[in-house]
Order: structure tokens, then sequence, then C-alpha cells
């Protein structure tokens, strides 16, 4: 609902497209806590950076009427929008401690002008005000003086602001210290009037907790923060007078009473303690009943910090302050009782920010009724008509629909606005503008379908419709949908505001059938087999059109059936058939053989396995004895068999052994056995044996009345075996050499040392001797002589200042017996700066003629020394840093 007074009916014509967010323009910057800021330009809060300010717990905001920030306090200090305090604006009279620190309103009658109220920590200064132009300090503005003027300089924390019924000024409002005393000052175009001074509610020991006004100023809510309790009280805004006639005394858990709000729709009570966990908790005013309101107690959350400030947003929305954190906490719908208040923990980042435990004190009440008539609040219902009705007080009603009379009926949703003249406000006849939003939602209709029978391990999802209602499930559930999977009777109930409709819906699982073929099969052609669906009395399909319990296959396959059973109930199962030919086995006929000879018998059927009689498992056999030889083959499970007869006659078997590799200058004996048979060796020779003392192949045939026997030998003689470590050489003290033979030996052996790497590292002159041994054991053996020399070396310094001290100026490079020489300098960029072929001639630090800047070149030497009698090539590279 939104109301507005004035005497001129153009101005209320103009208010009648204005609403409650334009209305709360000044308020749409917030600046609080440490560093943290938000702004509400869009509709939402969101974090700005910038604010100067580090506060525990009282801070105040101000803007324009279009919504830019003017500027911000924490009762101590004011700083302006740019986030600089204001000139004066230091040292003021409030405290960062202090609950309600802070309040700013404007000076009727003034664009430019402000009141900021300060309230000072635990009594202190009391309460005192400032004055603040914007005017000053080039549009920043300025407190015009630094000198507090006090309101009364024994009171609380409690501060805060209601708008005067006349529409035009302002109350502020603080409490006494350990009394029941309220002091209400008018502020008006004339300044802060002298306080009205009521005495009501609980007398106050401590100091601490918020006063807040409900938004349509009828009411003071005062939280007691050491006695954990909380005060309604009734104010007055055409006299300032604050009452108890009525008595409204909350008890809220135990947790030192601190925030406190009232919801936009003044209904619905708001508190949280300053404790750590602390219980944000919701209170029901609308029975107006102590006993009443105290029982419709609902905790709305637990946070897991202690508490802080509650305050309404301009978005309608109520923020909680949750101490030492980065994030706001939300009420997103304040008006509604219980859990449809929807709650959101950490739903409004701040950025770099943090929130201690105070938000901007601002004026809640904006909403003050001045006028005696006046609309119901905006109202929901679930059906028409509706019947709006401001009261007898005026003595003419202009209503948007046309019509004239006090009350009309509605029948459809919308905005729906009165003009009422003839109304006394605090004693002046006035005409009043007021609307009011009506909500014709409709009931919602629920339908969850018919009572179902599934299968069990099937689900069934149940859709309550109406999205975007509120949903209450049998199983707790909040969702529009279910899914169930248990035999039960399921209900919803969907709710839109007060409008609800139930529906429930029965759901019952039978078992279904339990199919198992077994696993994937292999069998032999031929081999029977029957596939058993089991459920005796469902109904079958099997994939070869059969539909009975059992089939038995004959042919390879994918094999499946459907089993139905309780009319929908259906399982699957398949499996793989595979029908296997028998392998064929066929060793051929019976053999006789010479004594030595062999015969080989293939079982064929390559990849399948094979068990021989004599314990082989190859697809083939040689055999050289006499015997009656079998064979099975298998391919899986299936098997074929074949047998062969071996006879032997007298034979001569043969055997040179192995192919023969001898070292050089060796020889060997060939024996080809058997005694007493005939000879005859590849060379010619007739004997049993041979000696051998040539590489070659040599073959021998021996025979014996009609069977005979034969073999080969290979003897290879390895040419000569050589190694060599190189000349004899040299080696410095200190130094280390690699002597390397090489590798493609078998064996190594040092000596000394016994090392048996192909290589050796030493440090020492003397003799070194190395055996070796090649793959066919053949030895071959040297040695090197190492003697004790040193050649020259160069040095080249590190560093040189061609500074003109006659110290270290020119580099250059010092070796002796240098035979050939070249030096390189170059520059960081890769220049050649200088070279010399003349050791004895170094660099002055100049390029071309003009002194080279300090840093660090490269260098690079060539040159030659001579080892002994050996003329040797070396290079060296270094850094060189130039000193000035």
């Amino acid at each position: 609902m939104k109301k507005y007074t004035c005497t001129i009916l153009t101005f209320i014509l103009i208010n009648l497209s204005s609403n409650l967010f334009a209305q709360l323009q000044p308020y749409w910057n917030w600046y609080f806590g440490n560093g943290a800021a938000v702004n509400f330009s869009t509709g939402s809060p969101v974090a700005v950076a910038g604010c100067a300010m580090s506060t525990v717990e009282g801070c105040a905001t101000i803007s324009d009427n279009a919504g830019n920030l003017l500027f911000y306090t924490d009762g101590i200090t004011a700083w302006d929008r740019t986030n600089t305090p204001m000139p004066n604006g230091s040292g003021l009279w409030g405290n960062a401690s202090s609950t309600e620190s802070g309040i700013i309103v404007p000076k009727p009658g003034s664009t430019t002008q402000y009141y900021l109220f300060t309230t000072d920590c635990s009594g202190g200064h009391g309460t005192n005000w400032y004055l603040v132009d914007m005017t000053l300090n080039a549009g920043l503005g300025a407190v015009v003086s630094n000198v507090a003027t006090n309101v009364e300089p024994n009171t609380t924390e409690k501060l805060t602001a209601v708008r005067h019924a006349n529409g035009t000024d302002y109350w502020v409002i603080c409490h006494g210290v350990n009394d029941n005393t309220y002091y209400a000052c008018q502020v008006s175009a004339g300044g802060v009037a002298a306080p009205v001074i009521s005495n009501a509610g609980t007398v106050y020991t401590g100091t601490l907790g918020y006063l807040k006004a409900s938004p349509n100023g009828l009411r003071l809510a005062a939280n007691m923060f050491e006695q954990n309790l909380l005060d309604v009280l009734d104010f007055n805004p055409c006299t300032g007078v604050v009452s108890f006639s009525n008595p409204i005394t909350l008890t809220v858990p135990p947790e030192f009473a601190y925030g406190v709000s009232f919801s936009p729709n003044n209904s619905v009570l708001y508190e949280i303690g300053d404790a750590s966990p602390a219980h944000l908790v919701q209170f029901d005013l609308s029975s107006n009943v102590q006993a009443t309101i105290q029982a419709s107690l609902y905790n709305v959350t637990l946070l897991n910090t202690s508490g802080g400030a509650l305050q309404i947003g301009p978005d309608g929305k109520m923020y909680v302050c949750n101490y030492n954190s980065s994030f706001l906490n939300v009420i997103n719908n304040p008006n509604v009782l219980g859990v449809g208040c929807n709650y959101v923990n950490n739903a409004v980042s701040l950025g770099a920010g943090t929130c201690m435990i105070g938000l901007p004190n601002i004026l809640d009440a904006i909403n003050v009724i001045t006028n005696t008539v006046s609309l119901p609040t905006d109202t929901t219902v679930c059906t028409a008509p509706v019947v709006l009705d401001p009261g007898p007080g005026g003595a003419t009603y202009t209503w948007s629909t046309g019509a004239n009379t006090e009350a009309i009926t509605v029948n459809t949703s919308g905005i729906y606005s009165v003009v009422i003249t003839g109304d006394t406000v605090c004693g002046v006849t006035t005409t009043a503008f007021d609307t009011v939003t009506v909500t014709i939602t409709g009931s919602p209709v629920v339908n969850l379908g018919n009572d179902t029978t599934l299968c069990q391990g099937q689900t069934l999802t149940l859709n309550a419709g109406n999205p975007g209602d509120t949903y209450l499930w049998s199983t707790g559930a909040n969702t529009q949908t279910i899914t169930v999977n248990a035999n039960g009777t399921y209900w919803v109930n969907v709710s839109v505001g007060a409008c609800a409709d139930t529906d429930t819906i029965i759901v019952t699982f039978v078992p279904g059938p339990v199919v198992n073929l077994g696993n994937d099969t292999t069998l032999c052609s031929g081999q029977p087999i029957t596939l058993n669906a089991g459920n005796p009395g469902d109904t079958y399909l099997w994939s070869n059109g059969a539909m009975t319990q059992t089939i038995s296959p004959t042919t390879s396959g994918i094999y499946w059936v459907h089993v139905t059973s309780n009319g929908s109930c259906v399982a699957t199962d398949s499996i793989t058939l595979t029908f296997t030919p028998l392998p064929i086995v066929n060793l051929g006929p019976d053999q006789s053989l010479c004594n030595g000879t062999t015969a080989t018998f293939d079982a064929g059927n390559p990849g399948d396995t094979y068990l021989w009689s004599n314990g082989a498992v190859t697809e083939s056999i040689t055999v050289s004895n006499a015997g009656q030889y079998w064979v099975q083959v298998s391919n899986g499970t299936c098997t074929g068999t074949d047998t062969v007869k071996v006879t032997t006659g007298l034979s001569a078997p043969v055997n040179l052994g192995p192919d023969i590799h001898l070292c050089n200058g060796a020889s060997t004996t060939l024996d080809a056995g058997n005694p007493g048979m005939n000879y005859l060796w590849s060379n010619g020779a007739t004997t049993q044996t041979i000696s051998v003392t040539s590489s070659g192949t040599y073959y021998v045939n021996v025979s014996n009345n009609g069977c005979s026997g034969s073999d080969t030998v290979n003897v290879t003689i390895a040419p000569p075996l050589t190694v060599s470590l190189g000349p004899d050489t040299t080696i410095c003290p200190g130094d280390q050499m690699v002597i390397d033979a090489g590798k493609g030996y078998s064996s190594y052996a040092w000596i000394p040392g016994g090392e048996s790497s192909h290589f050796i590292i030493i440090n020492q002159p003397g003799t070194y001797g190395l055996t070796v041994l090649d793959s066919n054991g053949c030895m071959a053996k040297t040695s090197i002589w190492v003697a004790d020399f040193c050649p020259s070396d160069m040095y080249v310094p590190s560093a040189f200042a061609p500074d003109g001290n006659n110290f270290n100026t020119v580099f250059m490079a010092y070796c002796e017996n240098v035979i050939q020489f070249h030096m390189y300098i170059y520059n960081r960029w890769g220049q050649l700066v200088f070279e010399s072929e003349d050791i004895s001639k170094g660099w002055d630090g100049t390029f071309n003629g003009q002194m080279a800047p300090q840093g660090t070149y490269v260098y690079r030497v060539d040159y030659q020394l001579y080892d002994f009698v050996s003329l040797h090539k070396h290079t060296k590279v270094g850094s060189v840093t130039l000193i000035r």
C-alpha cells in the first residue's frame, strides 16, 4: 500500500505513477562494516568499492533523490561521496561501537541540508545533532560546525526516525539510560525542536540494542540487550508521543537481544541476538495480543556466528548482518510467515568488504499514515470479489476505476487508487491519495492421476503442476515433482498464498519375473543344450519365435527371451551359443624306420590344443623310436584322435655336436661315433675321428647294412684378437684422464685396480695394462704408459678498470709458450668491440674511439701450445666486467 497527502491535487496526480522503490532513492547506497558498500540502483544490491569506513556497529548513509551518494558516517566521522572526511566532519560525538551511532534526515524545506544525529557508546555524550550543508566544499558538502547540539546528555545507543504525519517533518527518537523514557524531537524547516518526552514500556537497565519504527510509523520495537526482552510500543506520528496502552513485551532467545525490524507490511517482526551462534526469529503481530504474538515465535535460522543488524532494503527484502562475513544474508519475502519468508544465507557478495554487526540506520517509517482513511495493505486472495474500503473519514472519493463511492468491489488483479478529500490529519484538513495492489491468484488445481501399479525396480515421477507455487509432499519434499520407488499413499499440498489444493495417489510396486539364461556358452557340434526361461506360468517370447518355457538350439547365435508376468512386468535375458566343429585328425599310415632316422607326424588343425602320447603339446612331433603314437586334438571342449605305429631297424645315429668356435691357433677332433661301422668324411678320411686345424664345414656319413646316418658341423677358427689403448700419453697432477679400450669385448680386466668396464678413469701417471676376452673366450692383452707432464695454461682476469689510475687498466690474457694467439671481445648485443693477435696487446676499454660503457663483455681466445713435442689447439671463453 502506498499513501501520500497533499493539499494540491496536481501533486497527487504526479505521484500516481510513483512507486516504493523510487521513494527510497535516498537509501539506494549502503556504506557499513569494514570497507563494505552496496548499491541498489539496479533493483538488487551490488557491491561497490571505495568505502573508507571501518565500524563494528552503527553507521548511516544518505543519497540524493536520484539515488547518488551524498555522504556517510559512523557517528564519529562524516565522509563525502569521494570517501574523504568532510570539513568539520571528524571527532563527532557518536561512536563506532554504538548500536545506532547515527541517523541522517533531510531538513524539511531544503534540498541541500541534512541533520546528522549521533548517539555515543554506553551513555557518554548522549544524543546530539549536527547540520550538513551540501553546497559547501565545492558541492561535496561539509559539517557546518563540529560543535554538537545536545538533545539529551544521558541516552542509550538507540536512535531511529519516523516521518511526521504531516508528510513534511520528521521525528528523531532516542531512549534514556536506566529508565523507560523516550525523547522524540520534531525536525522541521524551522530546525530541531525540544524533545517530546514519553515514559512507556520496560525500564531498560542497559544501553545496547536496536530501536526501529514500523514502515507505517505507528509502532516502535525496542530491544533490551542484556534482559533479552523486546518491547512493541505505539507511536503517534502527529504528536511524537510513545505509548504502551496495549503492553507487548516479548521474550526472545537468550542471546543478547540486538537486531530488530518490522516487515514492509508492518505485521511481521524479526529479531536476532548478538551471540555465537545466534537465532533469527519471527513474530506474527497481526493479533495484537501479547500471548498470541509470543506463541507465534518461529525460528527462521541459526547463524553460525553472532548476529547483528536487520534492515529493510529499497527492494522490499530484509537483509541480515552476519559478523565478520563477506556476504549479506537475505529474507526474500519478509511479509510471509514461516518457511515461506525464504531466508537465504550468503545471498549478496560484499566483494573486498566485510560486514561486522551493523547496517546503515535509515528511515524505515516512510509510509506514515497521514490521514484517518486508508486502503488495506496490498492483498492477495484466491478468488474474487474483493472489497476495497478506505473508511468513512473522507468527504469525497475518486477511484482510478471512475467510481465515486467510499468502497468499490473488484474482480480482477491490478493496482487501484483513490483520491480522498475532506480528511483531517493532525488537525489539518487534507486531500489524500492511496493505492493498493490486488492479486487474485486463483486456487491451484492438483491432479496426481489415478492410483498406479508398477513393477519393482521401476520409478514413478509425481508432478503437482502449478509451477512457481509452494509444495508440501507427504515425504516432506517441497519441490514440484518427486520420484517414488516404494509402495505407499502419497499426497501433496499446493499453495499460493492462502490458496491451496491437495491430491492423493496410491502407488503399488509388484514383483517382476527374474530371468537368467546363464553365461555365454561354447559347445561341440551335435552337443545338446536346453535354455530355460524359468517363471512357470508366465508368458514367453523367444528370439526364434518360440513361446514355450524352454528351447533346445542346435546352431550358433544369440538367443533372447522376454518373460511377462502380472500383466505388465517384463524381464529379458540373452545368451550367446557357439557350436564348434569337431577337429579332424589323420596321422597317416604306420611307418618303419632305420635306427637313427626319424619320422614327423602332424595332427593338423592349426591353433587347436594338442596332447600326444609322449606328452608333447605341439601340432607335430618327430620320433625315432619304435612304438604306438596317438594324439588328442581339442578345440575348446571338442576333441578328435588318431594313432600310428612305428617300427625300427639297425641304423647309425651320428652326432658331431654343435658348431665349434676356436681361438686363433687352436685345433679340435671330430668323432663320428658308432665304432666298427663304415665312415666317409667330407675331406676323404675314412676313420672314426679326424683332427681339424682350419675353419670349414665338415660332414661325415656312417653306414651299416643299408641304414646310414650323417651329420655336419661348422668349425670356425677366429682371426687373431687385438686390443689397443692408443699411444703413450701424459697427465698433470690433480687432473683426471679416461683410458678407453672401446666396446665389443665380452670381458675386461685392468691392471692395476681390477676394473671390469671398457674404460677406466685415472689421476696418476704409470703403466696401465688390460686383458680382454671376446665372446668365444679368446684373449688379447695390451698396455699404455702415462707420463707426468703439465703444459702451460692461460690466465684471463674477470674485471678491469680503465680509469687512468694505472692499476688493472688494460684487459689482456697471460700465458707462456703460446705459439699462436687470437682474442675477440663482444658487447651484450654481439658486436665485436676488440680483437688482437698479439698476446702482449690488450683492450683499453674503448670502442670506435669512445669509452665503452660499464658492464659485462664476453671474450674468446684461440691459442696453440706445445705438449711435449706436439702442438695442440685450445679455446678459452668467458666474461669480463668493465668498471667505470
